[in-house]
């Protein structure tokens, strides 16, 4: 059977996720067992409506990074030598669609998406270090992390290997770069 753990942020969207893979063979992750998949989720930061216009309370904004940010980086750390098989380790990650600094078209949850946006960055920069050894990785886009419907699209996202559909050639696969995508299965732009 194999072994996926879902991490980072807890509430419903972790919820429907853990109840997809079980429906789908899936074991949760138990202390000892070898690991198959790791999901984190990424926590949604509280920004109070602060905006990008506004002057930067640094102190404030290095707090939310080193929460969310260096959280993720830590927890993903703490797993990556429990995996079973390295050719089909897969890393997968859930962040807010709000995450695209390409799709920012209002300054309002600056510090959201600041922090954010480099979540999605760290990713970008262990998928660099981690998939010449044989990890996989998946980013998905939410617009509601409470949506049990995207739940289910992410973990379907998660579970797909991409690399063998036929309409997508295999040097463009999300197999070998990172690509964050929503449950339409649109690309988001980093």
């Amino acid at each position: 059977m194999k072994r996926v753990i879902i991490t980072g942020a807890k509430g419903k969207f972790a919820e429907s996720l853990t109840q997809y893979f079980e429906s789908k063979g899936y074991g949760i992750w138990q202390p000892g067992d070898p690991l198959d998949m790791f999901v984190y989720i990424i926590e949604p930061v509280s920004t109070e409506d602060e905006s990008v216009e506004e002057a930067f309370d640094y102190d404030s904004l290095l707090k939310k990074y080193e929460d969310v940010a260096l959280d993720m980086l830590k927890e993903t750390s703490k797993y990556l030598n429990l995996f079973r098989d390295l050719d089909k380790a897969r890393l997968c990650f859930v962040n807010s669609i709000r995450s695209s600094v390409n799709r920012a078209w209002d300054f309002s949850g600056g510090y959201d998406r600041m922090v954010s946006a480099a979540c999605n960055m760290a990713i970008r920069i262990m998928f660099n270090r981690l998939r010449p050894m044989g990890y996989t990785f998946r980013v998905f886009a939410a617009q509601d992390i409470n949506s049990p419907d995207e739940a289910s699209y992410a973990a379907e996202y998660f579970i797909t290997d991409r690399s063998l559909e036929e309409e997508e050639p295999n040097i463009r696969s999300d197999e070998n770069r990172i690509v964050m995508r929503d449950m339409y299965e649109v690309e988001i732009p980093w």
